[in-house]
């Protein structure tokens, strides 16, 4: 019996797959390095990734398929994976298996196999079977499966080079000869072999059926039950009688289970484990005893109340490393014409973006200073890319730190530890990260937070899970809080601080619920979750995993956000008035318009215009907030002085460009100018608003529920579209500004019964 199979592409196409946890990601890493493209599946948000190495004079192109438990296509990764290897027909099929467990990884490398695409087998984890005290005979295995056994240690790069050139020899023999079966059946029986041999006849008198599927893995399929299956069958005949090939594997189902009284499926389900027992039981020995000391962690680790208060703890520690080696602790190096400056990766993408890049330019364009070309450049142009790049050192940090939590284990441990409360809300166990990360305890950031829930494999809970991220309280909202505590709430910071956090937890998990029963309808996906054993991270992988995830966010990420910056840009410039002075041009710019247009709606909530254009600001960043509340107030407050009129400042080290080269130079570091400039709009707040007849303590809290809960910055919504779609990244723009002001009008209006 003969199949032939057509590929449909030029280099030769490799697919890496295994279940979880068997370190797949790390091989894909180091066979094809930095040479990797992240992205989505089309249709489903199951992410897609690619790479690339070379040997023998040909370009290999590596996919690294979703980890699955099984083909048995009940979950989106799943019939990713077995969709992909059917229609793309890959040259090989690299199955990783953990050599440590091998028994339970076998039933799924059985099911890939029975494809008949030529497979190589990468038995990792040898060196942990080695620590357990268990001896894997990979020659064995490789007889008694008929394909190339390759053991390896993924994470110190053992046996990658010969898991190459086995890749390319077994590819090289494909391309021979494209019909190049594996050569190995699983035996299920008698009686089963009985049933399944004419429906294999007869998917084998199919021409097209035979170009792209084997007949003996298709009528395995239709045994089972399985609806997949059925519709390859009605889809690819492309000829009259496939009615039959199905009626006549439901009649031998049928048959089958009325004469044996058990499901045929389970049986052969059963043949499959029973056949994965015994290679196991022959190709492993044990050699010596070994005491998981992992298990008496886990009774702590995975404890509803230990568990909770060591997750608190870690993630303490993780968010206070992260936030301080990107943007607190000033360790790299610059030098400048004063010599040794000291600054942090935050600071340094500031200064570059902020001076740098804006004095290169100037210098060689030679733009003038208040025209429309100078404006586009400088303020939409690069301040939007500026803007966006400066999140990248949080994001590495945070993916640094992930990535070693994940390796060493203790994230699935996490999971664990979270499910059982926040499935109550339509939530997920491995919601709880991305949560804390977004501001769950202050100082977050959404758009690491919303990057980090790609781990989620569940895309409902994923989908909710982004939803309500952005009514975190992230960093940049903190400084808006804290100038009107100060403003109206001096003497009960600590409470009202307090309140805040508790508000956005309580109004995350109640819209998650809310989501849960309306727009994200469907079932509770239960939580399949392997505790992997605890695992020593390695450098080259940790490095790798922050590195592209980074990259990832720069190349994609960006062009979204900057396309929004510019639109945002031309809102606030357009139309231009001849002769008005900067607020004036404010209030008559299309931005300016809008907040008037939306005052008699605004007001219900206690705001006017000017905090309707402020708030409109705060969708390119929530910072916009206080400095455009700041220059509006002042120029309209009685005590206003011309000296006091906001100037731009570069953000510059002292000394790493010439005075007169720059034309301005600060005498302190890029974050320490934007903190000057935000304490000064703090302190300049402080003193106008409570003697502004607008302002009260009711307009306070109303103005700082919306700024919690209303749109998402446009870094936010960028990465929401990326990791989502556009109609989800919509619909949560515009569920979170109606929830705000229904929640901001509701305490004014309450608060108004009482004043």
């Amino acid at each position: 019996m003969t199949h032939t199979y057509k590929h449909h592409h030029t280099d030769l196409l490799v697919v890496l797959t295994g279940q979880p946890n068997t370190g797949k990601s790390t091989l894909f890493t180091l066979l094809t390095g930095l040479h990797q493209d992240i992205g989505n599946y089309p249709g489903v948000t199951v992410e897609k990734k690619t790479g690339h190495f070379s040997g023998n004079g040909q370009n290999v192109e590596v996919v690294d398929l979703p980890g699955i438990y099984s083909l048995e296509s009940y979950s989106p990764e799943e019939r990713v994976t077995r969709n992909f290897i059917l229609l793309e027909r890959p040259e090989v099929i690299v199955v990783v298996l953990d050599a440590s467990n091998l028994q339970r990884h076998l039933h799924l490398a059985l099911q890939l196999l029975e494809l008949e695409v030529p497979t190589v087998i990468c038995l990792n984890m040898t060196d942990m079977a080695e620590h357990w005290g268990l001896e894997v005979d990979a020659a064995a295995l490789e007889k008694m499966i008929g394909v190339p056994v390759i053991p390896a240690v993924a994470s110190s790069g053992k046996g990658i080079a010969e898991l190459k050139k086995t890749i390319l020899e077994v590819a090289e023999k494909t391309q021979q000869n494209e019909h190049c079966p594996t050569g190995w059946h699983l035996d299920y029986g008698t009686e089963i072999e009985s049933a399944l041999a004419p429906i294999t006849q007869s998917l084998s008198a199919k021409e097209h059926l035979m170009e792209d599927f084997a007949p003996r893995w298709l009528a395995l399929r239709l045994l089972e039950g399985d609806s997949e299956s059925q519709r390859i069958v009605q889809h690819h005949t492309h000829e009259p009688g496939w009615e039959s090939l199905l009626k006549n594997s439901d009649d031998t189902i049928a048959s089958f289970e009325k004469t044996h009284k058990k499901p045929l499926a389970k049986l052969m389900t059963a043949k499959r484990n029973e056949y994965a027992n015994n290679v196991a039981a022959t190709v492993v020995k044990r050699v010596r005893q070994y005491s998981r000391k992992s298990d008496l962690i886990d009774t702590y680790a995975c404890h509803p109340f230990y568990g909770l208060a060591l997750v608190l703890a870690i993630v303490s520690v993780v968010f206070y490393f992260v936030f301080h080696l990107a943007q607190e602790w000033t360790w790299i190096p610059a030098y400048g014409n004063d010599g040794l400056a000291w600054v942090s990766p935050c600071e340094l993408t500031e200064i570059f973006f902020g001076d740098i890049l804006p004095t290169g330019l100037n210098s060689i364009l030679q733009l003038e200073e208040g025209t429309l070309v100078y404006s586009a450049l400088y303020d939409a142009i690069i301040g939007g890319v500026g803007g966006v790049l400066t999140f990248v050192p949080i994001i590495f940090f945070m993916f640094l730190f992930l990535a070693i939590l994940e390796r060493v284990g203790y994230i699935a441990r996490m999971v664990v530890v979270f499910d059982r409360l926040l499935r109550i809300f339509g939530l997920h166990g491995q919601s709880v990260l991305p949560l804390v990360m977004a501001g769950g305890i202050v100082n977050g950031c959404a758009v690491p937070a919303i990057m980090a829930t790609r781990s989620m494999k569940e895309p409902r809970e994923r989908l909710i899970t982004i939803m309500v991220l952005p009514l975190m309280n992230c960093g940049a909202k903190v400084p808006v809080y804290m100038m009107l505590i100060g403003a109206f709430f001096a003497a009960y910071q600590v409470p009202m601080m307090l309140g805040l956090v508790a508000a956005s937890w309580s109004l995350a998990l109640l819209s998650a619920l809310v989501l849960s029963k309306t727009l994200v309808r469907g079932k509770h996906s239960p939580l399949l979750l392997e505790l992997p054993p605890y695992r020593r991270p390695t450098v080259i992988a940790v490095l790798y995993s922050a590195l592209l995830n980074s990259w990832w966010f720069i190349k994609k990420a960006g062009t979204i956000i900057l396309m929004v910056n510019v639109i945002l840009w031309v809102a606030m410039t357009f139309p231009r008035t001849e002769g008005a002075d900067s607020r004036a041009q404010l209030e008559n710019s299309l931005a300016g318009r809008v907040g008037k247009l939306l005052e008699p709606i605004g007001r219900y909530a206690g705001f006017d215009w000017r905090d309707n254009i402020a708030l409109a600001g705060g969708f390119a960043a929530k910072e916009v907030i206080l400095s455009t509340m700041e220059t509006m107030y002042q120029m309209e407050n009685e005590n206003y002085r011309e000296s006091e009129t906001v100037e731009p400042k570069l953000t510059t080290i002292s000394g790493l460009f010439p005075e007169e080269q720059t034309g301005q130079v600060s005498e302190t570091s890029g974050v320490e100018q934007e903190e000057d400039d935000l304490e000064r709009a703090t302190n300049t707040l402080k003193r106008i608003l409570p003697t502004d007849p607008q302002w009260s303590m009711l307009k306070a809290i109303s103005m700082m529920i919306f700024i919690m809960v209303y749109a998402p910055c446009t870094a936010t919504v960028g990465v929401i579209w990326r990791e989502t779609s556009f109609k989800w990244a919509m619909i949560t723009l515009i569920y979170t500004t109606v929830l705000a002001w229904i929640l901001a009008v509701a305490i004014y209006q309450i608060g108004m019964m009482f004043v």
